[in-house]
Order: C-alpha cells, then sequence, then structure tokens
C-alpha cells in the first residue's frame, strides 16, 4: 500500500501494468487540484518513485478512470468535464467541457459519460469523439455525490443515486430495466442511494450506502441484449454490513466481487451461483 500526503484518491483503474487515480490535489504547479495519476507496477508492488507520471485536467476533482488499448479517459467533477489522453505518455488529445461529470465508460463504438444534476449521459462515437446524444435519466440529483456509468454490450448500467439502478440503451436512450433505490429499516433514506454499479452477463452487483450490496438477476445476458426490449431486474439478495457501514462501489468480473465499504475498508467476495 501507499499513502498519498498531498492528494485524495477518488477512483482507480489497473491495466496490468500500471496504476491510475483520479485524484484532487494540493500539490503546487498545477493549475487546478485535479489530476491524472499513474504508477507502474512491478510484481504486486507500486513503483514509487522511479515510474510516476501526474497531469493536470480541470476542476477541483478527478473522480474517475478508465483506459483502452491506446487511450485514458477521464472525468472532473463540477467544472471539468471529459478528458482523453494518450496512454504513451500522458499527453491530452481532447477535452469535452461538460457539466457534473461523474463518471466514464466505454465499448468498441461509444464512450459514456454519465453526468448529475440533472441525471444524464452523454454518448461520443469513439473514433471521432463527435457527441452523439444526451440522455436523461431520473437520479444523479444530488450535488457532489456519486453516480458510475458501466457499459455492457450497447446497454449502459447506470447507478443513479436516488433514482437506484437503470439499464438505458446507448443508442435510444429508452430505459429498458430498473430498480429502485432500498427502503430499509434502520437506515435513512438519505444514506439509501445507489453509490456504484456493476455487472456481468446477466448478474449486476450495487451498492447502496448504508443499505449495503445488492445482488440482482436480469431476465437475459444484458451483455448480448440487441433489442429495445425491457430487461426484468430481479433482487436476489443484499449484504449489509454491521456498524453503519456505507458501501460506496463495486467491481464484479464474473467471478470475484470487489466491495469498498467505507469505514469497513476493502472486502473481497467469491462469488458462486448454483
Amino acid at each position: 500500500g501507499v499513502t498519498f500526503n498531498d492528494a485524495d484518491v477518488h477512483a482507480v483503474y489497473f491495466d496490468g501494468n500500471d496504476l491510475f487515480m483520479a485524484e484532487g490535489t494540493s500539490a503546487a504547479g498545477f493549475t487546478a487540484p485535479a489530476v491524472l495519476e499513474r504508477v507502474g507496477v512491478n510484481g504486486g508492488k507500486l513503483v514509487l518513485p522511479e515510474k510516476r507520471e501526474r497531469v493536470a485536467l480541470t476542476s477541483f476533482a478527478a473522480n474517475s478512470v478508465t483506459v483502452s488499448d491506446k487511450q485514458v479517459y477521464a472525468t472532473s467533477g463540477s467544472a471539468g468535464g471529459l478528458h482523453v489522453l494518450a496512454l504513451t505518455g500522458l499527453t491530452s488529445s481532447a477535452v469535452k467541457t461538460l457539466g457534473d461529470a461523474r463518471w466514464v465508460d466505454y465499448n468498441d463504438a461509444n464512450v459514456v459519460v454519465a453526468q448529475g444534476t440533472p441525471g444524464r449521459l452523454s454518448v461520443y462515437a469513439k473514433s471521432t469523439l463527435a457527441l452523439a446524444n444526451t440522455w436523461t435519466f431520473k437520479g444523479a440529483d444530488v450535488e457532489q455525490a456519486k453516480t458510475t456509468v458501466r457499459v455492457l454490450g450497447n446497454k449502459a448500467l447506470i447507478a443513479a443515486g436516488t433514482g437506484g439502478v437503470q439499464l438505458l440503451s446507448i443508442a435510444t436512450g429508452k430505459v429498458v430495466g430498473s430498480v429502485p433505490v432500498p427502503v430499509v429499516s434502520g437506515v435513512l433514506a438519505a444514506n439509501s442511494v445507489a453509490n456504484a454499479a456493476d455487472g456481468k452477463e446477466d448478474l449486476i452487483y450495487a451498492s447502496n450506502g448504508e443499505a449495503g450490496v445488492y445482488a440482482i438477476q436480469a431476465s437475459t445476458n444484458v451483455e448480448k441484449a440487441t433489442s429495445e426490449d425491457n430487461i426484468t431486474l430481479s433482487v436476489l439478495g443484499k449484504l449489509q454490513f454491521t456498524g453503519a457501514q456505507s458501501v460506496n462501489h463495486v467491481a464484479f468480473d464474473g467471478n470475484t466481487l470487489v466491495v469498498a465499504a467505507g469505514a469497513g475498508g476493502v472486502k473481497i467476495v467469491s462469488v458462486k451461483w448454483e
């Protein structure tokens, strides 16, 4: 592990060789606090300070990052937007100014950005970065809150805060499936919101703050679903932690679920369905 005394790390992405971090920094020399950092990894250990790069973005904090074969995509908050950087050298190739940009993901054809206040999904052509569409969705209506988007095939899996979990067609903007935020005895409504969601095939996991992690099954393989037909999302169960641990993020690869549980730290769960 490593501790950064001059930065808050808001999101990470590991590509097998490097760890990318979306940060807000107090370090001198940057025009704004939002920065993207890359640190090399060797044998499971961070290579510091030998292999370390930090580049300036815009706004108060970078809040998401993902990496393709040649490019890095990052978002940076209320006064920033979508930043596209070359994987080699982290040189900036494009900046798309967007209000309240909160998360970015992509597929072969598109780069999509989830925005808040109000909830919007901006869809860009990956090859040209031309804006193709902007769709609206319910939720993501709390300032400086978290909203994530995960692209599954041609659907966007959105954790929309007060709007719960939603599946939205990238092509048409139609919401084809949704699960509302849970109402849990003893948990304040403000503390039960969809912070993040991830999925693989027909399984989805959502982090709902103090309400915990919810396992959701889709009526079809979302990654392969090409129609605009509605997809039924059914809650299979939940994992709620004691001590008011607030689940802020989840990541799922089909076999392993990683949970960021606030004061409860990071938990790794092996997932097996019979």
